[in-house]
């Protein structure tokens, strides 16, 4: 999904909220917050979602860089570069590394 609006904090500048949400707690956080700056919002999506229980989500996130394994995603971000500022919001819970991985295997697409 992908908005824009103009917001009082950004003053012209080109803004993308991008953000990873598990079970939709950031996704509201992350709307909330692009709501005030402005600009573009997308979300982050694996193209396999993680597993809805908890604990199975912690197991496999927390293997998954161990093993050098990324998940692949299906967002993508046509000229990234054209953005002056760049939010990113995900879930940080101790064990869980689910937003983590899915926000680095993102960010490396644009090195």
């Amino acid at each position: 999904m992908r908005r824009t609006t103009k917001g009082p904090l950004t003053d012209g500048a080109k803004v993308l909220v991008a953000y990873y949400s598990r079970s939709g707690n950031t996704r509201e956080i992350a709307r909330r917050f692009h709501q005030v700056v402005g600009g573009d919002i997308v979300e982050i999506e694996p193209v396999d979602p993680y597993p809805d229980d908890y604990h199975a989500v912690v197991k496999q996130a927390n293997a998954e860089p161990s093993s050098g394994y990324l998940p692949p995603l299906q967002t993508n971000v046509e000229n990234i570069g054209s953005y002056d500022v760049l939010f990113l919001d995900a879930l940080v819970v101790r064990g869980d590394n689910a937003g983590k991985n899915a926000i680095t295997k993102w960010l490396s697409k644009f090195e």
